[in-house]
């Protein structure tokens, strides 16, 4: 059953609160769905109580587990990005698009006034950033690895360095949350094959990390808590 297909089903028999917009809630699951759908953590708060179309819970149950979900891992160094960043939305890029919007009025019908119109379409990108950043942080764990102590062991916010037994080639790693990950800044998620591999290991380990290209040995050369 594809995705869309789950989301008729609710659909038809979702309930709906006074004051819920129902297009945000097909939104919000269409997301969550997509990003959780085989993670087996949460999967229990997914669509189904039962093994059958009868058993599907009530939209107000589903957005109710979906509250209450164990909160995901961040860094200090990317809830600090966050923050930044949404200071900036609300203290800068807030105010100069309300004042675009209201000098785009200023100029007459709004049906032909496309500065009025793009206005608006960055001022809902803009506010849809904001609230995301402010789900995210208010949903997170955030972690100062520094304070940690994890007796030299690979743990989640560590820089791991790494080198690639088949060539020798030496490569460092730092395990952040799905949301900051970067590979091109050398920054993994926690949930990716590497940082599977290593967590829980120390200096000196070889683990085998399964690649699309096959599998790979690295010996874990160090770890730092930075």
């Amino acid at each position: 059953m594809t995705l869309m297909e789950l989301w008729v089903k609710i659909r038809i028999k979702m309930q709906i609160d006074t004051g819920l917009d129902i297009l945000f809630r097909g939104w919000l699951f269409l997301f969550y769905a997509r990003k959780t759908l085989l993670c087996t953590d949460t999967m229990p708060y997914l669509i189904f109580n039962g093994q059958d179309d009868n058993d599907f819970v009530s939209l107000t149950d589903f957005f109710r587990g979906i509250d209450n979900m164990k909160q995901f891992p961040m860094t200090l160094r990317g809830a600090e990005k966050l923050r930044e960043e949404l200071e900036f939305l609300k203290s800068v890029r807030r105010p100069e698009i309300i004042a675009a919007i209201a000098e785009a009025r200023e100029h007459g019908d709004l049906k032909e006034n496309a500065e009025y119109h793009a206005a608006r379409e960055q001022q809902g990108f803009c506010e849809g950033r904001i609230q995301d950043i402010e789900a995210k942080l208010s949903n997170a764990q955030v972690i100062d690895v520094t304070k940690m102590s994890s007796n030299g062991r690979v743990i989640f916010g560590a820089t791991v360095t790494v080198m690639n037994l088949d060539n020798e080639e030496e490569q460092t790693y730092r395990i952040v949350g799905d949301d900051e990950a970067d590979f091109k800044q050398n920054l993994i998620s926690v949930n990716s094959p590497i940082a599977r591999g290593l967590i829980g290991k120390e200096e000196d380990d070889v683990v085998v990390i399964n690649t699309p290209g096959g599998d790979v040995e690295y010996e874990i050369i160090r770890v730092e808590y930075l």
